[in-house]
């Protein structure tokens, strides 16, 4: 038995017998902005898709903010409700059935000017799959936001071509 959120689980439960060639889920990170100033506001978005049979029960989500980001308190949601209480460093997401997608958003301020940013979310919980209980851990891509330390940046960029 193990601990999650407060409750217990009995690891020793019937299981799926067969999972599908793409047991496991994927976690992609993106933000509003590929490059902004200090003091902007930047949303970024964590999806989760688990495309196998197989369920993830006790489901959580944790987020490494570059320390130059203060995350702004209140900002998380999950698949588009508010969860005040919720901070980056762990997002409860409980059970993320077969075949679904979870989008968790929040938001955060720039603080200093450094110029590349590293952002990065990690996925855990607990998969029930060909009759073993396993714990997983999935990372997702590193996000990376650039602070233009000399201009005011912008959220798209332009490109040109000589003659």
């Amino acid at each position: 038995m193990f601990c999650c959120n407060n409750s217990f689980f009995n690891l020793n439960r019937t299981c799926v017998t067969d999972c599908t060639s793409t047991c496991g889920p994927t976690v992609v990170m993106t933000c509003s902005d590929c490059c902004t100033r200090v003091c902007s506001r930047v949303t970024y978005t964590v999806t989760i898709t688990n495309p196998a049979t197989c369920t993830i029960e006790c489901a959580a989500l944790h987020c490494r903010l570059a320390p130059s980001f203060c995350f702004n308190r209140g900002t998380v949601t999950v698949n588009g409700t508010a969860n005040v209480d919720a901070t980056p460093e762990c997002i409860s997401l409980g059970t993320i059935a077969p075949g679904a997608t979870v989008t968790v958003t929040y938001v955060v301020t720039v603080m200093e000017c450094k110029r590349y940013n590293k952002s990065q979310a990690c996925l855990s919980g607990l998969v029930c799959c060909c009759c073993e209980s396993k714990r997983l851990v999935i990372p997702s891509n590193v996000s990376v936001l650039q602070v233009c330390c000399c201009c005011g940046g912008s959220s798209t960029t332009t490109e040109t071509t000589g003659n």
